[in-house]
């Protein structure tokens, strides 16, 4: 590792030379905390936000994370606060009684104005710095989150690029795949990334925030799509993911849905029949019973003639019923859906014989939980009137959740 002296070199031709009288030296000491006081002139109060931050800094304080505090002298020996009371204050919380100070010469006016530059003309870190040094420090976060990029070819940037300059597997979104991944778990977000970099020559500048939230929401949802990988990518070959958040986005805009909302239903639409569920795992074959005279004398009985399926005691639809993205079959009946409306009744399907809650279908059938989720769920449910022409319907408990159960003929 090459480590870099500093050098003014690169900013002369931009520096017009000595503009301001630089002052007397600041000295540095150890003060008491007692002997520093806040001026509400120009100090903000510690309000919700800085305390949440004092909170935080004390349990983890360490000398090496604390940067001095500046300081100027006013009457009485005392010393006015210019940067630092909220570390002093974490500090003070921890039980110490003196802190690191810079003690700068000026008066009120320049205190302010001290105060003004030092908050003002701060260099924000950016995510991907943060990351980087995160990483660094070793933190296990950003351990396990670039574990998990690399498994699935993507490459945190260490500096912005613009989408039309990056390379397939590049990307700017840490904040957002840290929280995906603490959302929906290191399996998910690994095969939604591979969906991404392994198709289409690596969608180059197509991991964004809202197209890997659909995919992990959509993958959440169906959960036995991760069991083969390699089958789930080959059926997202031919998934134009450009396209798909282009027409999303403005798709957005005159349906007054999310740009994932709409990518979950666009990616569950392509998805399905496209990638095959593993079949049940056949029963054991039941013990050959003893052979006795009668039982070998005995024919084989004679196969019934085909009946209508009976009304099943649990609840579950009587005949063969098939959900597809715009379309609900049961026993040779057909009506037509929209998709969310067949999301739900998958979702519905699946979950039977048990009711289900609100919040766990918008987790299956949405990326977000819209906080109308129960008034959408019973939209959606009032415009399937159609299901009694199959036969059935959605029952809805108050405190317990939801059905699909066959309307008792």
């Amino acid at each position: 590792m090459t480590l870099r002296a500093i050098d003014p070199a690169p900013f002369r031709a931009r520096y017009a030379g000595p503009a301001s009288e630089v002052g007397e030296r600041p000295e540095l000491q150890w003060l008491k905390i007692a002997k520093l006081r806040i001026d509400p002139r120009y100090q903000r109060e510690i309000g919700r936000r800085g305390g949440d931050n004092i909170v935080a800094i004390a349990p983890a304080f360490k000398w090496a994370k604390f940067a001095p505090v500046v300081v100027a002298p006013i009457d009485g020996g005392l010393f006015a606060i210019i940067d630092g009371q909220h570390r002093t204050t974490a500090a003070a919380l921890r039980g110490f009684e003196s802190v690191p100070c810079v003690i700068i010469q000026v008066d009120g006016a320049e205190q302010a104005d001290a105060f003004v530059a030092i908050n003002a003309n701060v260099t924000a870190m950016s995510p991907l710095q943060l990351h980087a040094a995160r990483l660094a420090a070793g933190n296990s976060d950003a351990a396990d989150l670039t574990e998990v990029c690399r498994e699935a070819g993507v490459t945190i940037c260490r500096y912005p690029v613009p989408a039309n300059k990056m390379k397939p597997g590049e990307t700017l979104a840490v904040g957002m795949l840290q929280s995906v991944l603490a959302k929906f778990g290191r399996e998910v977000l690994i095969t939604a990334l591979c969906c991404i970099t392994k198709t289409r020559r690596g969608n180059p500048g197509m991991i964004r925030k809202q197209i890997v939230q659909a995919v992990c929401a959509v993958l959440e949802a169906e959960s036995t799509w991760l069991a083969d990988r390699n089958r789930l990518i080959f059926a997202m070959q031919t998934f134009d993911f450009a396209a798909q958040f282009s027409a999303a986005a403005a798709k957005s805009i005159d349906a007054g849905e999310t740009v994932s909302a709409l990518l979950v239903e666009a990616i569950a639409a392509h998805l399905d029949g496209k990638v095959e569920t593993a079949p049940p795992a056949a029963a054991p074959p039941a013990p050959a019973a003893a052979k006795s005279p009668a039982a070998t004398a005995t024919p084989p009985a004679a196969p019934k003639p085909a009946t209508s399926p009976k009304p099943a005691s649990n609840g579950r639809p009587s005949g063969p019923l098939s959900i597809s993205r715009e379309e609900v079959s049961c026993n040779g009946l057909r009506i037509r859906v929209v998709p969310r409306a067949a999301l739900l009744l998958q979702a519905l399907a699946k979950a039977q014989p048990q009711c289900v809650g609100d919040e766990w279908l918008i987790q299956k059938i949405w990326s977000v939980r819209p906080n109308n989720a129960g008034e959408l769920l019973d939209q959606l449910v009032r415009d399937l009137d159609g299901l009694k022409k199959l036969g059935l319907e959605v029952r809805t408990q108050r405190g317990i959740g939801r059905q699909l159960v066959e309307i008792p003929r």
